[in-house]
């Protein structure tokens, strides 16, 4: 498929737009915290404790997120929380390859808001093994608050690697519903 590019000289030159980009490396982009995250929530009011009223529209994210996200939704939370405190989780569908972490693909993001703490959820094409092996000396790096602290066994005995973070943790560990995938997580507690 090709698209015009420019006219010259009364003629016009094309360009083909099945072009190959490189896949978005998140370790490379400027962060808050430990690896970069869009904000998908939209929320009633400014405030910490706002309600939240829905996903942001794609075109209202920031760049580059807005370019590899292909869908965003709002996930049900527990029917009885739901009244009480809106939605407090978000979803991310990326385009397939669009989005890696340290060369590990990222399929999907998501965000839960629970009011006590943020949480960050990476979803990786890898399975736990391969993802620990990929990632464990990274995690540890971006996460070193001058401890050198390594990752250990969770100690909450749900499994998978965590490192103790000064604003919370991170977490890797296997998704419980596909074991080729894993799941990175960042906890920020308020």
């Amino acid at each position: 498929m090709t698209t015009p590019r420019r006219v010259a000289r009364g003629q016009r030159v094309f360009r083909s737009t099945a072009r190959l980009h490189a896949p978005l490396d998140i370790v490379q982009m400027p962060a808050l915290g430990e690896f970069a995250f869009p904000s998908l929530f939209a929320r009633a009011t400014r405030s910490r404790d706002s309600l939240i009223v829905g996903v942001k529209p794609l075109n209202d994210l920031a760049w580059p997120w807005c370019k590899v996200i292909a869908a965003l939704e709002l996930c049900d939370a527990d029917s009885d929380q739901q009244d009480a405190a809106g939605y407090s989780q978000a979803r991310a569908t990326l385009h397939p390859g669009a989005v890696t972490l340290g060369g590990v693909p990222v399929v999907e993001l998501r965000s839960i808001d629970d009011g006590e703490c943020r949480q960050w959820h990476y979803v990786l094409g890898f399975s736990y093994l391969r993802a620990r092996a990929s990632l464990r000396t990274l995690i540890e790096q971006r996460g070193d608050d001058g401890s050198h602290a390594r990752m250990q066994e969770n100690p909450c005995g749900q499994g998978g690697l965590y490192l103790p973070t000064e604003a919370g943790g991170l977490w890797l560990h296997a998704d419980p519903d596909d074991a080729s995938r894993a799941h990175l997580v960042c906890v920020r507690m308020r």
